[in-house]
């Protein structure tokens, strides 16, 4: 249900009340609750700690597979990139397999087996040995088929589906793995990671109805995860639900508010609606969460030139082109800066290096062409309102056709 904060008390204060010696098993089931919790609140280390402490304190074969398990996770998973160590991962998952195979009773030793394997195939897909992730998974399928009976281990079965629809993702066969995450889909209809998966895998694929579907109802069955909202504003402001899509992106930073994507794509959003002052107020609270974000310092630079003071657009935009030489975004809007402050070399050079870093976008096509225009230089302006016409799209496109036909009619001097 989510509630990670109580699991975390409760698992902490059964792990207080229970005897270490007289309830190993109790003390040991509370304390890895409570390292669960810790992980699904951001603390890995913590649960790191906790993991530890259990090796420390017990020599069971199962206590120091378990833990080799979820200390794997941690490194492989878990962990902020600077801190992840994917062969340590490993390390810990071939103890645990090694503990795994000494299990005397043989259902459980497949079981184990083949649960730890799936965690050293999770290891190996982040390594980027994709076909060995694959090739453990589908052993450890065909290992559970051959050796248990059908109806028991049905969860850890669906997980191990779920790892390999994940590495078939990775490999680029996302039919494939669309045909797995249906099958979960209907064994398991109320997990959400399965339709945030799914929806992320439609979407790669083409089929954003599919997406959208899946989407709302991860948002609609589950906790809210900041990931499914923010992937369905994306997905919303691409297909034009640009009111949606500023809900999702605001929902996003109610919880997570130095979110740095949501941030700048609810700012752009408001900008696009015309909403000014809130987009100027959520800049300010982005920039105080990421003062050297030089997007942010871009689109804050747009909103000044959009209200008339230049002379903080010209600031922003300075600082942003500091920290981000390429940033095109802020290299078009000095550029249309320069056209309105009567700079049109100015404006032509910034259009000229905004286009060089995107390609043939028509709109700043387009605004090179009239600061062209602006210069006199009436062949440099034909060839772009002329490419403009070329791509065929645009909101400048009959705009640039009609100045195109005025350069034509113009008099030879």
């Amino acid at each position: 249900m989510g509630f990670y904060t109580a699991l975390a008390d409760f698992g902490q204060r059964g792990a207080a009340v229970a005897d270490p010696q007289a309830q190993q098993q109790e003390y040991c089931q509370f304390t890895a609750k409570a390292a669960s919790a810790a992980v699904a609140l951001g603390h890995p280390e913590e649960a790191e700690h906790l993991y530890l402490g259990l090796r420390e304190r017990y020599a069971l074969p199962r206590v120091h597979m378990s833990t080799s398990y979820n200390l794997a996770m941690l490194y492989t998973r878990w962990y902020r990139p600077e801190h992840k160590d994917h062969n340590l991962a490993k390390g810990f998952c071939n103890n645990a397999i090694a503990l795994a195979v000494q299990e005397p009773d043989p259902e459980l030793r497949a079981f184990y087996t083949v649960f730890q394997s799936n965690g050293l195939a999770l290891v190996e897909m982040h390594r980027g040995n994709l076909a060995d992730a694959l090739r453990l998974v589908t052993e450890g399928m065909q290992r559970l088929d051959r050796e248990l009976p059908a109806d028991k281990y049905i969860v850890h079965r669906w997980q191990l589906m779920h790892n390999r629809a994940r590495v078939l993702v990775a490999l680029g066969r996302p039919d494939e793995a669309l045909s797995d995450f249906d099958r979960l889909v209907a064994g398991d209809p109320n997990y959400t990671e399965y339709y945030i998966d799914r929806g992320n895998t439609a979407r790669m694929n083409g089929d954003d109805k599919q997406a959208l579907a899946d989407y709302d109802r991860a948002c609609k069955l589950g906790i809210p995860f900041p990931e499914v909202y923010y992937n369905r504003g994306d997905l919303r402001a691409g297909n034009g639900d640009i009111a949606g899509a500023v809900s999702d992106f605001g929902y996003v930073l109610e919880m997570e508010p130095d979110h740095l994507d949501a941030r700048i794509s609810h700012a752009e959003l408001l900008i696009e609606l015309g909403e000014l002052a809130g987009a100027a107020a959520d800049l300010a609270e982005g920039l105080a969460w990421h003062p050297g974000t030089a997007a942010l310092l871009a689109l804050d630079g747009l909103v000044a030139l959009l209200t008339g003071d230049h002379e903080r657009a010209r600031e922003q935009l300075d600082r942003a082109l500091i920290l981000d030489p390429d940033l095109a975004a802020a290299r078009a809007h000095r550029a249309v800066l320069a056209a309105d402050s009567g700079d049109p070399d100015l404006a032509v050079a910034e259009f000229s290096r905004a286009l060089a870093i995107l390609g043939d976008d028509p709109d700043l096509l387009y605004q090179r062409g009239l600061a062209y225009l602006a210069l006199g230089n009436h062949a440099a302006a034909a060839e772009d309102l002329l490419a403009v016409t070329a791509c065929g799209e645009g909101e400048h496109l009959q705009d640039a056709s009609e100045r195109l036909a005025e350069l034509a009619d113009r008099p030879v001097s």
